[in-house]
């Protein structure tokens, strides 16, 4: 079976970022805790705990690049050393409060 790849942002366990993913889940994937979801006058508890079923087993993330193969001739090191010189190329973005939404 051929490796696969992906990329993926979390938020650093513990920043504002990671407790309001891990509350609108409904867990917190590093400590496996099960957590209270909010209450939204939009959504009944019991939909956003079915809407939130599958994700919650993964926990918050971004998915940056979806599961890939390395093409020929290249290899994982080779892969994290060009991640490792963009990353090092890259600027934070600050991003204000979160708040969930009707779309």
């Amino acid at each position: 079976m051929t490796p696969r790849y992906a990329l993926y942002f979390a938020p650093a366990q513990g920043s504002p970022w990671w407790e309001f993913g891990s509350r609108w889940l409904g867990r917190d994937d590093c400590r496996d805790l099960q957590l209270a979801q909010p209450a939204l006058a939009q959504i009944a508890p019991a939909e956003l705990q079915a809407a939130t079923e599958q994700p919650r087993r993964y926990g918050f993330h971004a998915t940056l690049k979806a599961p890939f193969a390395l093409s020929a001739g290249h290899t994982l090191n080779e892969l994290t050393t060009r991640l490792q010189a963009l990353a090092d190329t890259l600027k934070p973005v600050a991003l204000g409060p979160l708040q969930a939404a009707m779309l």
